[in-house]
């Protein structure tokens, strides 16, 4: 039947579909049927209560528990990468500790090299000059001169040549020292946002999961009281995420709205939780009145306005959102 409270497993029924063998039914809140096909009968087949029903519809609005889940496995996951990132962190301290040992060998080892070449020419320098002045009546002397200063602009030319080595050295060690210092850096601080993010995550989640809470057993009254007050009204809550464009800022929690769907022209409000909460109040005020089987004249006489559910459509309405 159109605009009909109908549950087939637990879900809505909002279009026409095919049932199927063992199908559980739910007609309005309390009518509650099982569809057996007489072809594909068997003494095998599970039997059906109206706890049975009721579980059904509560397993399909608690889909928030499979996200709970969801959200563990992803915290696991996230502090298996804290470790690895941990570990990473200590080989690259490892090796930077490394590079500086090997950098202080290579200063002391040239030191030691330059210190030899210059012991090993002066020796040699040493040698040649005894020689020349035993030479000295053979050789003249601006030949021996042009000689010893030859000698001596090799030597200051090595000497020159192993210290800008030694600074070429110096560079290439600093360079990648700071280059590891930066990479430490940057992986601490996404080390630090990754925990941060978790955090907020977690206090969303749980935020939302106490609204959910709140909220539910009040929709289900509310569904209740219309559907035995016969108004043609349908309550259901939804979830709508809060989000930002900034990719360095943090998600704030999901707002739980609640969406009223009149069954009569199949027009859609959404509202703040709070609000609902108010109007509670006078919709278990109307059941109570209705209870008590009150004169037909007396309920004739309420006027619009009196009425809990006719609703004012000039107050504001969420029509949805988006990133700016």
């Amino acid at each position: 039947v159109q605009n009909s409270r109908v549950f087939v497993n637990g879900k809505p029924v909002l279009n026409p579909i095919r049932l199927r063998h063992n199908d559980c039914i739910l007609f309005g809140a309390h009518h509650y049927y099982r569809f057996v096909d007489p072809t594909k009968r068997s003494p095998q087949d599970k039997r059906f209560d109206f706890t049975h029903a009721q579980k059904q519809i509560a397993n399909s609005m608690f889909q928030i528990d499979k996200e709970e889940e969801e959200f563990k496995r992803r915290v696991q996951e996230e502090k298996k990468k804290k470790k690895e990132l941990e570990q990473k962190l200590v080989s690259m301290e490892a090796e930077k500790q490394k590079i500086l040992k090997s950098q202080a060998e290579v200063k002391k080892q040239m030191q030691q090299k330059l210190k030899i070449m210059e012991e090993k020419q002066e020796e040699e320098l040493k040698k040649r000059m005894e020689q020349m002045k035993m030479e000295v009546d053979h050789m003249a002397k601006k030949r021996w001169n042009e000689e010893l200063q030859k000698r001596t602009m090799k030597m200051q030319e090595e000497r020159k040549k192993l210290l800008l080595e030694i600074e070429r050295k110096e560079e290439e060690a600093n360079k990648m020292s700071s280059q590891l210092e930066e990479a430490i850096k940057k992986d601490r601080l996404a080390k630090q946002r990754n925990e941060r993010y978790l955090e907020q995550e977690g206090r969303n989640m749980k935020i939302l999961r106490q609204k959910l809470i709140q909220m539910l057993p009040v929709v289900n009254e509310a569904n209740a009281i219309c559907n035995e007050l016969k108004k043609k009204l349908f309550f259901t809550v939804r979830i709508v995420p809060k989000k930002t464009a900034d990719k360095d800022a943090f998600t704030e929690a999901a707002e739980v709205l609640v969406e009223i769907v009149n069954l009569e022209d199949g027009k859609k409000s959404l509202w703040n939780h709070e609000i609902l909460l108010e109007k509670m109040n006078d919709f278990q005020d109307s059941y109570e009145k209705h209870m008590l089987d009150q004169e037909e004249e007396e309920e004739s006489k309420l006027k619009a306005k009196e009425d809990p559910f006719q609703f004012n459509n000039q107050a504001p309405q969420l029509l949805g959102s988006c990133r700016v």
